[in-house]
């Protein structure tokens, strides 16, 4: 595992502790400097403050869904996180879900449980 030259700043929001525990382990092994947000109304005001070079997104959030949140983000110009790649992560990765994630911004969606492997691809591809 090769980690990255400097320190790469990861937004990680997740609802869930279990899940949210798990992959910011994974991101840490990494290298990463990770925030975490458990909601979406925390996610948007992280967003809007600190610059990140990813962020994970749950798309089953208790306050706003995900979806929701990456369009909110990507429409606000201000928002120093509008072209920062955006990966999403849930259980139902049906199609129609997948293709309406990809068309409001999101890079790619994981489905869950992550392991290992796909965070070492998804920071492979998306972290310089």
């Amino acid at each position: 595992m090769n980690e990255p030259a400097k320190k790469m700043h990861v937004l990680l929001v997740e609802d869930t502790p279990a899940a949210r525990k798990i992959a910011e382990t994974f991101l840490k092994v990494w290298g990463c400097e990770v925030a975490t947000a458990e909601d979406g109304t925390s996610a948007l005001e992280l967003s809007k403050h600190t610059a990140f070079d990813l962020i994970y997104m749950d798309l089953g959030l208790p306050d706003i869904d995900g979806i929701e949140i990456v369009k909110r983000i990507k429409e606000d110009s201000e928002n120093s996180n509008s072209k920062t790649p955006i990966i999403g992560l849930t259980a139902d990765a049906s199609q129609e879900k997948i293709d309406t994630c990809i068309q409001v911004g999101f890079k790619e969606i994981l489905k869950k449980p992550l392991t290992q492997d796909m965070h070492e691809q998804i920071l492979q591809r998306y972290l310089p």
